[in-house]
């Protein structure tokens, strides 16, 4: 019978991370009346479809994350890919206006920081994810699915 794996901790930290931000991003569309992709503030049935899109997909990655399932850790990869090009792109456009269209009007500084900090965070979740590629292939050398 196979005995089930432990998911080495850096895996447990970016899989409860995916979990909680899965209940944080509804939250935040819902505050800001819409959402932030690509530099361009959205908001009706678009952000709507997005924030749905993105919740299933953070909740699908962080559930598989805990199991060691190589398609989760793809899309985890992928899901933090993404995260930071929009970080990227809300740091080389003016991050303000961007801002100041949805409502929330923060000092432009914090919006810097903050976006530093998730393209810290992001890059940080990667190298992990990356580097414990091994927890995710059993002992047999093929890859979870």
């Amino acid at each position: 019978m196979d005995r089930q794996r432990s998911p080495p901790l850096s895996i447990k930290v970016i899989a409860s991370l995916f979990l909680i931000s899965s209940l944080i991003v509804p939250w935040v569309s819902y505050v800001l009346k819409g959402t932030i992709v690509l530099g361009v503030y959205i908001s009706g049935w678009l952000a709507v479809l997005y924030t749905l899109l993105s919740t299933v997909l953070l909740l699908y990655a962080g559930v598989g994350l805990w199991r060691l399932q190589e398609k989760s850790r793809l899309i985890a990869i992928g899901w933090l890919c993404w995260g930071g090009l929009n970080c990227l792109l809300l740091l080389l456009i003016s991050p303000l206006s961007v801002m100041l269209q949805s409502g929330a009007v923060p000092r432009s500084w914090q919006v810097g920081v903050n976006l530093l900090g998730s393209l810290l965070s992001f890059a940080v979740q990667l190298w992990f994810l990356i580097r414990r590629k091994q927890a995710f292939i059993k002992s047999f050398g093929t890859v979870q699915t």
